[in-house]
């Protein structure tokens, strides 16, 4: 038996893993990072070509952000199809820290990946997020982007930094803060 399976799950546990997360997402705060700043990292490959399943940050300029709620001008998005000038796609920013992070250990258990590599990549589509209960969260998360509205080339996470990426705070709703975005999908989620 190894070591972390002797580990108990108390309630104490889990307060502790709970104030270790929030405590991670304000140090990521703190880095004052911005979606410019994100581009600019050498751990990050620019690429003009996008592949369904790997994990990308792009700028973006919404066709009908005049009468859109709120959009995100940063998005980091999974892409689960392309489609003729347009991609749809799993955008991660729309789901608070934890829950984020919850769907990806959830997408990766369900693709059976046991570690990363570069060629590792999720292989999701919209009628899996459909059909399973533990992926309802990825409902609210699904978006259109097309490709004459994309405002940067795609910044490509590497899978050994999806963790990082989801925790950066690099969100830029246009429309409605990020509290009221991630509230609306709260509710989304529990509709379906």
């Amino acid at each position: 038996m190894s070591t972390l399976d002797k580990i108990l799950i108390t309630p104490e546990v889990v307060r502790t893993s709970r104030v270790w997360f929030d405590n991670q997402i304000q140090a990521a705060a703190k880095l004052r990072l911005t979606p410019n700043k994100v581009l600019l990292d050498k751990s990050f490959h620019l690429t003009g070509t996008l592949t369904p399943g790997k994990l990308y940050f792009f700028f973006y300029d919404a066709k009908l952000k005049e009468t859109l709620p709120y959009w995100d001008q940063f998005p980091l998005v999974f892409p689960l199809s392309r489609e003729n000038g347009a991609f749809r796609g799993l955008n991660m920013h729309y789901l608070e820290y934890k829950p984020r992070m919850a769907l990806l250990q959830e997408l990766l258990k369900v693709n059976g990946n046991k570690g990363f590599s570069e060629r590792k990549k999720i292989q999701i589509s919209w009628g899996l997020c459909q059909s399973m209960a533990k992926l309802a969260p990825a409902q609210a998360c699904i978006k259109m982007y097309l490709n004459d509205h994309l405002a940067s080339p795609f910044c490509e996470v590497a899978p050994e930094y999806w963790h990082t990426a989801m925790m950066l705070p690099v969100q830029r709703f246009v429309g409605a803060s990020k509290e009221h975005v991630w509230a609306d999908s709260k509710i989304k989620s529990r509709r379906k």
